[in-house]
């Protein structure tokens, strides 16, 4: 199928699926992912910002405990922002996404621990 033929069926199935233009459907579904990326580049520039604060102290006052949570928490994001990436791909090549529970605890435990370097 080329790329044409692609867009028309993806767009007949919005319509079949939803009852609303596709180019409506687009548009929530671009301001969804904006809001999440941005979301997470935010993630990421906080927590780099406290990298690069927490490497300027002096040695003798640097936390490693710290600078291992930091370096994790943006490794975290970036597979989410991967994830992100990923799920959109899915529904653009219109296969069914899998689903995951969702850990509740752990996101919470994540803000909080971002949170407590402020």
């Amino acid at each position: 199928m080329n790329m044409t033929n692609h867009i028309t069926y993806v767009n007949q199935k919005l319509v079949e699926l939803t009852g609303l233009p596709a180019d409506a459907l687009i548009g929530q579904i671009s301001t969804g992912i904006d809001h999440e990326i941005k979301n997470l580049l935010a993630i990421l520039s906080g927590a780099s910002k406290l990298l690069v604060e927490e490497l300027d102290e002096p040695e003798a006052r640097r936390d490693p405990q710290a600078i291992r949570e930091l370096a994790d928490d943006i490794h975290r994001v970036v597979r989410r922002m991967n994830g992100t990436v990923n799920d959109f791909l899915s529904f653009a090549k219109m296969k069914d996404p899998a689903e995951e529970p969702v850990e509740t605890d752990s996101i919470l435990r994540e803000v909080i621990h971002l949170l407590r370097f402020k």
